[in-house]
């Protein structure tokens, strides 16, 4: 095999890979994860049963691709935050933003839907992980806002960075729910809360 013809092999698995979590993730969302069959998400994607084992032996496998995926996306939030030199507070609004937008991918929906939650306890290591990540990533850029002087220095910066995370990310769980204990979906809510953290980290 040439390498060119390698490596349009492996651009056509990565393509049906990609089509097999996308359908999935449609159908965990439609149907619950307990009560999608393995052959319903092949008949979505066009495939028959022996060619979606070939890349998935089981569902559990295709719910922590998916969850991969989202701490691979949480941990490319956090390449930004490190990387930005834009002000700190403007930072941390985009942060906010970015995670509480209204376009959310359907990965990131699935990982959060009740019955999924104990076959991601088997990936919750690389999870927290990506958190802790995402807490430091905050915590520098606060710090770098206090030095600079746009935060308050009185700003706790790990304390103020975990709160700034379970914030947003109660929020972002409230919002992807069928039945949102607090209607945060809005816009204008949204951008109502977040004014208020970042007047309040405001020096």
């Amino acid at each position: 095999m040439t390498k060119n013809e390698s490596g349009g092999t492996r651009s056509r698995a990565d393509s049906t890979r990609e089509k097999i979590l996308n359908n999935a993730a449609a159908c965990f969302l439609e149907d619950g994860y307990r009560d999608t069959r393995m052959m319903q998400i092949a008949a979505r994607c066009g495939l028959s049963r022996a060619a979606i084992y070939k890349y998935f032996p089981t569902k559990e496998a295709i719910l922590l691709a998916l969850n991969a995926r989202v701490v691979e996306d949480t941990l490319a939030v956090t390449r930004f935050i490190l990387n930005s030199r834009q002000p700190a507070l403007t930072v941390i609004e985009q942060w906010m933003r970015d995670l509480l937008s209204h376009d959310q991918p359907g990965f990131i929906r699935v990982v959060m839907i009740d019955d999924a939650q104990g076959v991601l306890m088997l990936d919750q290591e690389a999870t927290d992980d990506a958190l802790r990540k995402v807490k430091r990533a905050l915590a520098k850029v606060i710090r770098r806002g206090i030095r600079e002087g746009d935060i308050a220095p009185q700003t706790h910066p790990a304390d103020t960075a975990h709160m700034l995370q379970a914030l947003v990310f109660s929020i972002e769980r409230n919002n992807l729910s069928s039945r949102p204990v607090i209607e945060m979906r809005d816009s204008r809510r949204q951008d109502l809360m977040i004014g208020t953290i970042i007047a309040g980290l405001r020096a």
